[in-house]
């Protein structure tokens, strides 16, 4: 550029920077990143978060703070990117504490934590502790700040279920309750398969019952999963109640819908079952019944 009567921009040196880091080239971004004064040119928050973000992935985190304040020593306020790449860096180096002291930091700077933020965090944990000491350290710090947005709460409990932590995953849900949180249904969906592999009927039913009681709505799919469960464990009367509560919620409208639970009670032998339900779709005004029995 210089040879054509050009001088490079600080966006030119940002695409650079970018595209080495990128590429893996973090020496050759700091190249680039020395050159800029040079060429007239200041560095901004984009090219320190991109340098933050490179020497994160290398596990060089201690660069990556030296990085952050010599951005506030120019004038730069680091931004919630930069904190989000310091609190990956930190889980990818086993520092887990002092990840979950950037977001103190944070606070302390006035910078809001996004829902990446929280993601970042929680898996970060499960993925360099394990996922017994990642629940006791994150528990211990949701229940210590009543600050933590509920984000932390549903990748937390997003992770006791895909890591098959049925039980935690009811204590975290009953000790979060007595704060107030109440699960929305997304959440509920993520938790339910866990539960119905791993809890008894009784503390299934009560994990369930406590959602609807809050005001959840479970919705055909959970209902039918959860009905599965306790068909499989010869709980035919709280598999009955909840096949009742379906009808009520209107969630039974359909020959498919009908179909499903018809299916389910068959492949349990529950013959009787089977013909009351039945008799209920015959007598629904919904339902067209010629296209009805077709798993029989």
């Amino acid at each position: 550029m210089p040879r054509l009567g050009l001088r490079p921009s600080t966006a030119v040196y940002n695409a650079v920077i970018a595209a080495s880091v990128r590429a893996g080239a973090v020496d050759a971004a700091y190249l680039r990143f020395q050159q800029m004064p040079a060429d007239g040119c200041r560095p901004d928050c984009f090219t320190y978060n991109t340098l933050v973000h490179g020497v994160c992935r290398r596990g060089i985190v201690d660069e990556a703070l030296r990085l952050v304040k010599q951005m506030e020593g120019v004038g730069i306020r680091p931004n919630v990117f930069t904190y989000t790449m310091l609190v990956d860096g930190f889980c990818n180096a086993g520092r887990v504490e002092e990840a979950v002291g950037v977001l103190e930091r944070m606070k302390e700077k006035g910078v809001l934590a996004t829902e990446p933020t929280y993601r970042t965090l929680v898996h970060g944990a499960f993925r360099c502790l394990g996922k017994e000491r990642a629940y006791r350290m994150l528990s211990e710090w949701i229940e210590s700040d009543p600050t933590v947005h509920s984000s932390a709460y549903h990748t937390l409990l997003y992770c006791l279920s895909k890591n098959d932590m049925a039980r935690e995953a009811v204590q975290f849900v009953k000790k979060m309750g007595k704060r107030g949180y109440l699960l929305d249904s997304t959440t509920f969906s993520i938790v339910i398969p866990c539960a119905v592999k791993f809890l008894e009927s009784n503390d299934l039913c009560e994990l369930v019952d406590d959602f609807i009681k809050k005001g959840g709505n479970l919705g055909f799919d959970m209902y039918i999963t959860i009905i599965k469960s306790l068909l499989r464990c010869k709980d035919i009367s709280k598999a009955k109640l909840y096949l009742s509560q379906m009808v009520s919620d209107g969630l039974l409208s359909s020959v498919a819908s009908y179909n499903m639970v018809i299916d389910c009670l068959a492949k349990a032998g529950e013959v009787e079952r089977v013909l009351e339900t039945i008799k209920v779709m015959q007598e629904s005004e919904n339902v067209d019944q010629e296209l009805g029995f077709l798993v029989l």
